[in-house]
């Protein structure tokens, strides 16, 4: 790959496309001037172990004072990293992981594909993200990744960090927040305590100002703790007042909607903010109504919405839609240390979007496509893309434009005419996170493109617009990107990697699609044979890509081992398939 690298040392195609990324991992290339975004600490990264990272920079936005990794130094004996302060992940609404799909798979199942839902793959691995420009509020990186295998069409994938350099309690407002709890007979004793712990936990950590309700729900809503402007002394009566949590009965998640929509009006003008959290493992009993109705419902009360799926079998597809209909996360939690999780680590700052009114242009060469957006609705106009929406020619699912997963039985969310029961939701907000999520791009070039022939592109220009929650004010930035070209491949395989961590981020989509697809090919009319072959094609490229990064550096928490080995294991569950 090297040999081909440095054949291509001109082609900044993707990494140029948008915000300045205009470097390669090549010793060949020159320095980047000031101000531009190399993925790096400090300077050009090259395609050996000496490779720098983002490694652990971000990967806790909680421990204040983390800094980068000691030790690497530049030419001149200077440290690379001793300037660099860690930046706080933003995500997109939608899924924040597959817990679903790994327990199946460590139960020796086979998962459906809704099971795996795209965006909550990239939000769980995350991404080493350069450090936030602290004179942008909201600041966004891109990567970019081809592979090229001979007799196949190129894949060409970009990437998309959002982070930022400001303080959490200086972006987020007070908050109106309903918990919506779960009190129907598949909630056991366990499960419902250990929501109770992490309500309490929540309420520890609610802005100043804020105000809490608790509903529980079953066939009936019943209110456990009326709308108050929340005070820590109050603590230990919320306490008592969840401490009689027990389940029984159906679910009638209609109604529960229905009571939640109601508190709002109970609390004072001044709370611009407010938001339902569900609590639940999605399985509406009682009340006859399909999952298309329920996320309808959604949104026609206008609900803002956000979720964690309880239990060992939380109906994924459905809660993720509920929760990207509400613009809101959604986070699966089958283990009962998982619940107190969502709670205590990843819920808590994922409540309050920092920022609303999201809108990103990108404005291609002239031919230029997107194939495919996961976890995110797009529209293209002419050579302008504009992530976060959609209209009626984009595509529907989760491996279109983001919308909800709407593919699979049981939690198939379709109309009786087979269309999607709303409008596809708009990715309008970040949140806050303890993690790095990313979004992944797969562009097509125009017709007739032969990636390894000469192609010369002109000025990219990017804009993204966006609005702080707390202060209410308006940002936008401008980028103008100048994309050099293409220059002659030599025959065989073409790998271009704008750096390192790039090559992590293929391997990742390209077993991520892997383990979606063979789920699917399990469950329906594919071979066994040709399930497996499609995993071992992703296993085996990953493997290579593993071999070719420095993991302390490119991949510190290990995310690429543990999908190949998570791939690996479904491999085995689909050959042991009857």
């Amino acid at each position: 790959a090297g040999r081909l690298e440095r054949a291509v040392a001109p082609l900044l195609l993707l990494a140029a496309l948008v915000w300045g990324c205009a470097s390669a991992d090549m010793a060949t290339s020159a320095m980047p001037g000031g101000g531009e975004d190399t993925w790096v600490y400090s300077g050009q990264g090259t395609a050996t172990t000496d490779d720098v990272g983002q490694a652990t920079l971000l990967t806790d936005a909680s421990k204040a004072g983390d800094t980068a990794p000691p030790g690497d130094v530049d030419d001149n004996g200077s440290s690379k990293t001793e300037n660099i302060q860690p930046s706080m992940g933003l995500v997109l609404p939608g899924a924040q992981n597959i817990a679903k799909f790994r327990e199946l798979v460590a139960q020796g199942q086979v998962p459906l594909a809704s099971d795996f839902p795209m965006e909550g793959w990239f939000n769980e691995v995350g991404s080493p993200l350069p450090a936030a420009d602290a004179a942008r509020p909201v600041d966004l990186h891109a990567l970019g990744a081809i592979v090229a295998e001979p007799g196949n069409p190129p894949t060409i994938l970009l990437q998309l960090g959002f982070n930022t350099a400001k303080n959490l309690a200086d972006l987020q407002p007070a908050l109106g927040l309903v918990v919506l709890v779960d009190t129907s007979g598949s909630m056991d004793a366990e499960r419902l305590a250990a929501v109770r712990q992490g309500i309490l936990a929540l309420s520890d950590n609610l802005p100043t100002g804020s105000y809490l309700a608790v509903l529980g729900f079953s066939s009936e809503v019943q209110q456990l703790w009326a709308a108050a402007e929340w005070q820590p002394a109050a603590r230990t009566e919320l306490d008592a007042a969840l401490a009689g949590l027990k389940g029984s009965g159906g679910t009638d998640l209609y109604v529960a909607f229905e009571g939640a929509a109601a508190v709002p009006a109970s609390m004072p003008k001044s709370i611009k903010q407010q938001r339902v959290l569900l609590c639940s493992d999605g399985s509406s009993t009682q009340g006859g109504h399909s999952p298309a109705e329920l996320v309808a419902q959604v949104d026609k009360l206008g609900l803002s919405l956000s979720a964690i799926g309880v239990g060992p079998q939380p109906r994924t597809g459905l809660l993720n839609a509920l929760a990207k209909t509400g613009n809101g996360t959604y986070y699966e939690a089958p283990q009962l240390a998982a619940i107190a999780k969502a709670f205590t680590v990843d819920l808590q700052t994922l409540l309050v979007p920092v920022a609303q009114n999201l809108r990103v242009q990108v404005k291609l060469a002239a031919g230029w496509q997107i194939a495919n957006a996961y976890g995110l609705p797009f529209k293209q106009q002419g050579s302008t893309m504009i992530l976060g929406e959609a209209d009626s020619q984009t595509g529907a699912s989760d491996v279109g434009s983001g919308t909800a997963d709407v593919s699979s039985a049981p939690d198939a969310i379709t109309a009786q005419d087979g269309t999607s029961p709303v409008a596809p939701a708009l990715a309008s907000t970040l949140y806050p996170s303890q993690h790095n999520g990313m979004v992944v791009l797969r562009l097509a070039p125009p017709a007739g493109t032969v990636v390894d022939q000469a192609l010369q592109l002109d000025l990219a220009t990017v804009q993204w617009q966006y609005q702080l929650t707390a202060s209410g004010q308006s940002f936008s930035h401008d980028t103008k990107v100048l994309v050099k070209g293409l220059v002659q491949i030599p025959d065989g395989a073409l790998e271009f990697f704008s750096q390192p961590i790039a090559r992590r981020t293929a391997a990742l989509v390209l077993l991520g699609e892997a383990m979606r697809k063979a789920c699917g090919q399990a469950h329906g009319q594919a071979t066994t044979a040709e399930a497996l072959a499609t995993l071992e094609a992703a296993k085996t490229f990953a493997k290579r890509m593993l071999d070719a990064i420095t993991p302390a550096n490119d991949d510190p928490q290990g995310s690429l081992s543990d999908a190949v080995a998570l791939a690996a294991q479904l491999y085995n569950n689909i050959s042991a398939k009857p």
